[in-house]
C-alpha cells in the first residue's frame, strides 16, 4: 500500500477511537476488573505503555499532521479495540449504551476476513472455530432476523440491505 493510503487508514482508526481520556478511563476499567479475573493480555504493563505512546503520538499527529508518527501494528490495534469492547461492558453506562458502544468496537467483517485467511493458510480447525464464533456473534446482534419478524412476507428496506448481506456472508 502507498504511504498516503496507510496515512488515511491511520487517520480513520484514530477517528474511530474515543477521546484519549475515554480510552484511558476504559482501559483502567479493563485493567482493574477484567484482567485480574481473565488475564487476557499476557503483558498488560507493556500494552499500557504502548497505549500511552500511541495516544501521545495520535495527539501529536492531530496537532501537526506532517510530523508522521511512530505507528503500531494492526494486531496491536486489534487488541486495543478488543480491550475497549470488553471493558465497555463493565462501565457505568446504561445497558443499551454499553451494548451499542461495545458493538461499535466489534467488526464481523474483520472476523470473516480473518477466518478466510486462516482457511487459505491451511488452518482449517482455527478457521472453523472463528467462523462459528462469527456466526454466533452475528446471531447475537440479530442479523438473522428480518426487519418485520412477524410479517408473513418480509419487505426488506434499503437500510436493511447491508445487515442482510452481512448475514448471508456469515
Amino acid at each position: 500500500m502507498s504511504k498516503e493510503h496507510m496515512d488515511k487508514v491511520k487517520e480513520d482508526i484514530a477517528a474511530a477511537l474515543p477521546s484519549d481520556r475515554d480510552v484511558l478511563k476504559t482501559f483502567q476499567i479493563y485493567k482493574q476488573i477484567v484482567q485480574p479475573f481473565w488475564g487476557l493480555l499476557i503483558d498488560i504493563e507493556d500494552f499500557e505503555s504502548k497505549l500511552c505512546i500511541y495516544l501521545e503520538d495520535r495527539s501529536a499527529t492531530a496537532k501537526h499532521p506532517a510530523s508522521g508518527g511512530k505507528g503500531v501494528s494492526s494486531a496491536w490495534l486489534g487488541m486495543l479495540f478488543a480491550v475497549l469492547a470488553v471493558a465497555t461492558n463493565y462501565t457505568e453506562l446504561t445497558y443499551h449504551k454499553r451494548v451499542a458502544t461495545s458493538q461499535a468496537f466489534e467488526s464481523l467483517q474483520a472476523l470473516l476476513i480473518l477466518g478466510f485467511v486462516l482457511a487459505n493458510d491451511m488452518k482449517a480447525e482455527a478457521s472453523w472455530a472463528l467462523i462459528g464464533l462469527t456466526c454466533r456473534l452475528a446471531q447475537a446482534l440479530g442479523l438473522h432476523r428480518g426487519p418485520h419478524e412477524n410479517a408473513r412476507v418480509p419487505q426488506p428496506t434499503a437500510s436493511d440491505l447491508p445487515r442482510r448481506k452481512l448475514w448471508w456472508v456469515v
